[in-house]
């Protein structure tokens, strides 16, 4: 059973892994909670690695940088850095890693007939990429045993493919008996089973099939994987159009509406469907609440997507305050 912790120790808590992996259906706003989160981190001095595997819309670093960004981390602020991963150069570094020197990687593997093959092997990619992770996660400053990165943020791949995503390193082991690849799957493994390393965060809208897929997603992490769920971020949530001590006031305009002028009746309207929406949310809200055992965060809808760092510190202020939507 997940110790009740309360907004703030929920997000210390996040802070302190080492791997953070953020998952959840398309169009709910992975990439934006992942920068935000590498926001928080770096304003807390944490050097923050922010790391996308989005298959080619690198929204996170994008949002976070303002900039299209390579696959190596480049600093970007403050305690801060990104990169935008790509198989390929995965891969390379990979090799060059291995064999110490880059024309093994330009002659043996980067070849037509060589990639031809590679291509052909199932989940390679995908491999290249978590490893590539991992590999930042374990990653040490020259000369020192000191790790290069405090908090790594994988903006991971949707909902079904994250499973198998994450699954890699415990296929490969259940598949190989020995050998480098399943040495690979060992280490790899280690990281995402520990608890205190790594852990899932997952990202919901407060609507029906959004928090439908994410119970589901929850279920299938925790029965099919051995990495552990965390946190739960609603996004997009709608705050209180009025403080409660003004809606008597609106609920007699309403009644006076008929009578008012045009503007009035436009603005009872767009309070009465702001009312009813907060309401349908604040129920699904709950619904999930009570079916996931995670620490939960509200995330206020700004009215736009998310464009880049001004939007971003409003939501770190909003996450760091404690306080809901």
């Amino acid at each position: 059973m997940l110790k009740i912790l309360s907004m703030s120790e929920g997000l210390q808590a996040l802070l302190n892994r080492k791997l953070l992996i953020v998952a959840g259906k398309g169009g709910t706003g992975r990439s934006s909670m992942s920068a935000c989160l590498a926001l928080v981190g770096a304003s807390r001095g944490k050097k923050v690695l922010l790391l996308d595997a989005r298959s080619g819309s690198y929204e996170a670093s994008r949002i976070l940088s303002g900039r299209k960004l390579g696959s190596h981390p480049e600093h970007i602020g403050k305690n801060m850095w990104a990169a935008a991963m790509m198989p390929r150069d995965a891969l390379r570094e990979y090799v060059t890693l291995k064999f110490k020197f880059d024309f093994i990687f330009r002659h043996g593997f980067d070849s037509a007939f060589a990639r031809s093959f590679l291509n052909a092997i199932p989940g390679l990619d995908d491999l290249l990429l978590l490893g590539k992770v991992l590999n930042h996660v374990r990653e040490r400053e020259p000369g020192s045993r000191r790790r290069r990165f405090d908090l790594v943020i994988l903006d991971g791949p949707a909902t079904g493919h994250g499973i198998t995503f994450i699954k890699l390193p415990e296929i490969i082991l259940d598949a190989v008996f020995k050998g480098p690849l399943k040495k690979e799957a060992a280490w790899m493994q280690a990281i995402l089973q520990d608890p205190v390393a790594t852990s899932i965060i997952l990202v919901s809208l407060a609507e029906e099939l959004p928090a439908r897929e994410t119970v589901q997603l929850y279920e299938a992490i925790r029965t099919q994987t051995r990495v552990k769920p965390l946190a739960l971020f609603f996004n997009r949530v709608l705050s209180r159009p009025l403080p409660r001590s003004l809606e008597p006031l609106f609920h007699t305009a309403e009644r006076c509406a008929s009578r008012g002028s045009r503007s009035l009746r436009h603005a009872i309207e767009a309070w009465r469907w702001t009312l009813d929406a907060r309401r349908r949310q604040r129920r699904e809200i709950n619904r999930l609440k009570s079916m996931v055992n995670l620490v939960t965060f509200e995330l206020p809808e700004l009215g736009h997507p998310v464009q880049g760092q001004d939007d971003l510190i409003i939501l770190t202020r909003h996450l760091q305050s404690g306080r809901g939507a």
